[in-house]
């Protein structure tokens, strides 16, 4: 049970930096966003790289989380898989603090992603005009 609870820890960690990365993501869209309204190309390329740097950064944390799933048995990584879907609700032995973080911060994940998207929709629409990779 003590195993559980320190793969449990160690995945709720990767969990809230990943959250971390996601939120400064967030932040550099936002800035991206104002600086588009301002007209300012020179602040535009600098955001795009930090946001893009940003994003790789949330990759490896995305790789790590799978590589601490995919190291526990079948049952295990069907039960840390829900924890990390938004969609699920906690089971009822996920009653621990950690099973409990982690199903909030995917939660919070989920949303910040939903934000972030609609926004760089938006801009990559104003950026890329009908060479947008969101059309319509």
């Amino acid at each position: 049970m003590e195993e559980n609870r320190e793969l449990l820890e160690e995945l709720m960690l990767h969990v809230q930096r990943q959250y971390t990365q996601v939120v400064e993501i967030g932040k550099i869209t936002s800035e991206l966003r104002e600086a588009l309204s301002r007209d300012d190309r020179e602040s535009v390329e600098i955001l795009l790289e930090l946001r893009q740097r940003e994003m790789e950064q949330s990759d490896d944390i995305e790789r790590g989380i799978r590589a601490i799933i995919d190291a526990t048995d079948a049952d295990m990584q069907v039960r840390l898989r829900e924890l990390l879907d938004s969609k699920r609700p906690l089971r009822s032995e996920d009653n621990g603090f950690e099973a409990k973080k982690i199903k909030e911060l995917a939660c919070q994940i989920k949303r910040s992603l939903t934000q972030i998207i609609e926004s760089d929709k938006a801009l990559s629409r104003k950026l890329a005009g009908n060479d947008s990779y969101y059309k319509g």
